[in-house]
């Protein structure tokens, strides 16, 4: 799977937060309804560096599944340093209660990489494409592709750039 990867920041109060958008090229489809269902995978950042912002963050994506429309679809991915990641949830709709699952990782732990974490993104979107073919990833971090990599040689320029 091929992504390309739009990167930005922007100052919010005093702090300087950034913006990534990650856009699975493979996916391109040509001929969708605008009404037609969407599939959001959020990937969020545990690590420590988050612990002032983890439980806004998790505030903030039970409030974009209230704003999800019936037939939509939610996987969620969290990760902290290399190998630490995990799917939470994958396929899920906004009538799940994913309130405790969500509550259940509002605490930091390690550094951070997310190279990993993308990789499943891959997964997801090949298990369930047929499910959904449109999908929206949105990556929540305030690091670095990778801790162990530089980023010249980590895994995120050379698979998904």
């Amino acid at each position: 799977m091929n992504f390309r990867i739009y990167q930005n920041s922007f100052k919010l109060g005093h702090l300087t937060k950034y913006l990534t958008i990650i856009n699975p090229l493979k996916q391109q489809v040509t001929e969708i309804s605008p009404k037609g269902s969407v599939h959001y995978v959020h990937v969020l950042d545990r690590s420590y560096s988050m612990c002032d912002v983890l439980e806004d963050l998790i505030k903030n994506v039970k409030q974009t599944i209230a704003m999800m429309e019936d037939g939509d679809f939610l996987s969620i991915i969290w990760f902290s340093g290399s190998g630490q990641y995990s799917t939470l949830i994958k396929g899920a709709t906004k009538k799940d209660n994913l309130d405790a699952l969500l509550d259940s990782i509002s605490s930091p732990i390690g550094s951070t990489c997310f190279s990993e974490p993308l990789q499943e993104c891959n997964k997801i979107i090949d298990e369930l494409r047929l499910l959904c073919p449109r999908f929206v990833i949105t990556l929540f971090t305030d690091g670095y592709p990778c801790v162990q990599w530089s980023y010249e040689a980590s895994r995120i320029k050379k698979q998904f750039v």
